[in-house]
């Protein structure tokens, strides 16, 4: 009798997990560590071929590490991706038990082909990435503050802050470089990116904890699942210019999902796209990028002959000091 292979889709709230079983079947647990010991012994008499669950806020991170620990085939899926397979398969109700079977249910029929990609192994160094990009941000503000202040108390106060900030981020880049050298996979990877021209210490230690994917899927894949990837909209006659777009599939459990904001005709950015105004052709030089809401080149007419066009490249969107 030919075993038929099960598909698990794990739903994770605070207390408890909702898991479904693909084709049929499923059971509560609470998430604590006796809820997960609970799942960890059913599950492995079950040798599911694939285990799914959804980045829920750090809550799915004991239970993605008991999964893997176990030797299970478990792995985050992207929620945006399940959301519109669920609207797909007419689910457009969402209660934990739902949830759980569409999970199970795309775990089957889309994630069982994706290639298997080895999720975090090293905690610690994207949670040194992450403390690094939120002092940053904290720099970032209290610079600014500091610029306002007139009085002399304020301005002494947002100084030693700032002057605490710098001491912290020079621990955590130490701390970082630190952990790169413990480790050889993590100081040869960090190696090969640093010989990529243009890339800093910041980008490469961002790209080594955010990015688990570089080296497990080819160029255009990667391309596509960070939103650098062009696409074209051809609808019938209509042709439009390839835009780069938001990641849609595939995005890295820790990527930061962002839409780039489209520039209205007042320069603000809004979510909808204004309708077509008549401008003036661009130049051939001239680049098409979502992320920035002006021309890196001027206008065909306002060059001069002698004046050669600016490169123009765009940076990730992270909060980070250039590297």
């Amino acid at each position: 009798m030919t075993q038929v292979e099960s598909f698990v889709g794990i739903d994770v709230s605070k207390r408890e997990l909702e898991v479904a079983i693909y084709p049929s079947g499923g059971f509560k647990v609470a998430n604590d560590g006796g809820g997960i010991a609970c799942l960890i012994q059913r599950l492995g008499r079950l040798s599911p071929a694939l285990v799914v669950l959804e980045p829920t806020g750090g809550y799915e991170k004991p239970v993605l590490a008991a999964l893997l620990a176990a030797g299970l085939k478990a792995r985050r899926v992207d929620a945006w991706r399940v959301r519109r397979y669920a609207e797909a398969l007419g689910r457009r109700a969402k209660t934990d038990p739902i949830d759980a079977a569409v999970l199970a249910r795309f775990a089957h029929d889309v994630a069982k082909d994706e290639p298997q990609v080895q999720e975090h192994a090293d905690a610690r160094l994207v949670a040194l990435v992450d403390a690094r990009a939120q002092l940053v941000q904290e720099q970032i503000r209290l610079g600014n503050q500091l610029a306002q202040a007139d009085d002399e108390l304020v301005h002494s106060l947002i100084q030693a802050r700032l002057d605490l900030i710098e001491a912290q981020l020079r621990a955590v880049e130490a701390a970082l470089e630190a952990r790169v050298a413990e480790s050889a996979e993590l100081k040869s990877r960090l190696e090969l990116l640093r010989s990529a021209p243009g890339v800093g210490p910041v980008t490469a230690f961002t790209l080594l904890a955010r990015l688990s994917e570089l080296g497990a899927r080819d160029a255009k894949r990667i391309a596509a699942l960070v939103g650098v990837a062009p696409a074209d909209p051809e609808l019938g006659a209509l042709a439009q210019p390839s835009r780069v777009a938001a990641p849609t599939s595939g995005a890295p459990s820790t990527w930061p999902r962002w839409a780039p904001a489209q520039p209205t005709p007042h320069g603000t950015p809004s979510a909808r796209r204004s309708p077509p105004r008549a401008t003036r052709p661009r130049s051939a030089s001239s680049p098409s990028c979502e992320s920035c809401s002006s021309l890196s080149t001027p206008w065909p007419d306002q060059a001069k002959p002698s004046e050669q066009p600016e490169k123009h490249s765009c940076s990730p969107r992270f909060a980070l000091r250039p590297g």
